[in-house]
């Protein structure tokens, strides 16, 4: 018996019913999805959000954004500048939490 990946290859006519020459393309559809609306529940007076968990991460993005900063005073300040700077980011940092706990 002869090994399959040495054998010569074998070619088939295609069959009878089929056409020689091939189809003219069809035209391609365009298929349109409906849009997925999301909705959120933010209160555009304050701009806070109003699930636990948006104010919780929220939070969590202000302190993250707060050591930023600090890192940022530490490396471009010296002395009052720097004092000044991170009295400004706790001051921000301080108004955002004030704003997400309903306090102004």
């Amino acid at each position: 018996m002869q090994d399959p990946r040495t054998m010569p290859a074998e070619v088939v006519a295609p069959p009878a019913d089929t056409p020689a020459t091939p189809a003219p393309a069809q035209p391609q559809q365009v298929i349109v999805l409906p849009e997925k609306v999301i909705q959120t529940s933010v209160d555009l007076t304050t701009g806070g959000p109003q699930s636990p968990q948006s104010a919780r991460d929220a939070r969590i993005e202000a302190t993250n954004a707060l050591a930023e900063v600090r890192a940022q005073c530490r490396r471009e300040g010296h002395g009052a500048a720097n004092s000044q700077c991170m009295r400004q980011a706790q001051a921000d940092h301080d108004a955002v939490l004030a704003r997400l706990s309903g306090r102004r």
